[in-house]
């Protein structure tokens, strides 16, 4: 569930599109075609629900989740280590699915960085606040570099239409 290059890597398939937050020896990425906005995940009945917006700084006073299983590069932009202050954030709750994520909002005990579009996060029993000041996250291919051929070469040319925020 949380390694999201298993399947590049595995040869089930040849290209993913996901966050462009990658950096992994073995991967090529890129353009970004699409960038998504940001959100912060809380309960219903969390106090950062009724606010129009949150700022990054807001992150370094609650707890967030734990995920040592995901590349860095994509947990940092997941989940960033630091506020832009320079505090530390508090990935404190080891998660192992989106489900235990979902969960763990849902009862209060984390609020959970993410893009606005993800399907699964769209759910009555979680309340989705706009980061303001945290950047949208660029969304785009990515591919083993041993196995670029001219198919990927092909498709990530393809690829380089109007990028769009949603």
């Amino acid at each position: 569930m949380f390694d999201p290059y298993a399947a590049l890597r595995g040869g089930e398939i040849d290209v993913l599109f996901t966050w462009l937050a990658v950096d992994e020896p073995d991967l090529s990425s890129g353009p970004a075609i699409e960038f998504r906005a940001r959100v912060l995940l809380v309960a219903p009945g969390h106090p950062l629900a009724a606010r129009e917006s949150v700022g990054q700084e807001d992150l370094g006073d609650w707890d967030l989740i734990m995920c040592p299983t995901l590349p860095r590069a994509f947990y940092d932009t997941l989940v960033p280590p630091r506020t832009p202050a320079g505090r530390p954030t508090r990935r404190a709750h080891p998660v192992h699915t989106i489900n235990e994520i979902v969960t763990l909002v849902s009862l209060g005990r984390v609020v959970h960085p993410t893009c606005a579009s993800v399907p699964m996060y769209q759910r009555g029993d979680v309340a989705r606040v706009p980061i303001r000041d945290m950047p949208p996250v660029a969304i785009g291919p990515i591919w083993c570099t041993a196995r670029e051929d001219a198919r990927i070469l092909a498709l990530v040319r393809a690829a380089r239409a109007p990028a769009r925020i949603r």
